[in-house]
């Protein structure tokens, strides 16, 4: 089982995303979170190994968040972001991305 945090600041995008886990039956959501501030800490206390990470969301966007964690707190992480949907990712170290 893989421990996954979900940050989203739209209700209906963390939904969606725990629905996902869900169905797939090796996930398990040990946090949801709507802001980076919050999600700092929840990473950082419960470790995950998978990261939902929204990179449009404010104050502190996704890429902040991924940039503010010291390496060995990042776990493998997948960005969502609306524009994925439209078939365009952004891309940086450390991060990948799933359509």
């Amino acid at each position: 089982m893989m421990n996954v945090i979900i940050v989203d600041d739209e209700q209906a995008g963390r939904r969606s995303l725990r629905e996902f886990c869900e169905a797939e039956g090796d996930l398990k959501v040990v946090g949801e979170c709507s802001d980076g501030a919050t999600a700092l800490a929840e990473i950082r206390e419960k470790r995950p190994q998978l990261l939902f990470l929204d990179i449009q969301m404010g104050p502190i966007n996704g890429i902040e968040v991924a940039r503010a964690l010291d390496p060995d707190q990042l776990p493998s992480t997948t960005c969502s972001n609306p524009s994925t949907r439209n078939g365009f990712a952004r891309r940086w170290p450390g991060c990948a991305h799933v359509t």
